[in-house]
C-alpha cells in the first residue's frame, strides 16, 4: 500500500506523515509556496474537541 500511496496520493492517509515534507513532498512547487508556514498555522487552531 505504501507505493500506491507514493503513486497515488489521493489515496494517502496523512495521519502517517511525520513531517511537513512527508505531508506536501507530492505537491508541486507553486502550492508549495502558498501554504502556510508553522507560525502562521499557529493562528488557525482548529479544535481537537469532537462531539
Amino acid at each position: 500500500m505504501e507505493l500506491v500511496d507514493r503513486a497515488e496520493p489521493a489515496r494517502a492517509q496523512w495521519n502517517y506523515c511525520d513531517s511537513d515534507e512527508a505531508r506536501t513532498q507530492h505537491l508541486s512547487q507553486a502550492l508549495k509556496d502558498r501554504l502556510l508556514d508553522e507560525t502562521e498555522r499557529g493562528q488557525y487552531n482548529v479544535s481537537d474537541d469532537f462531539p
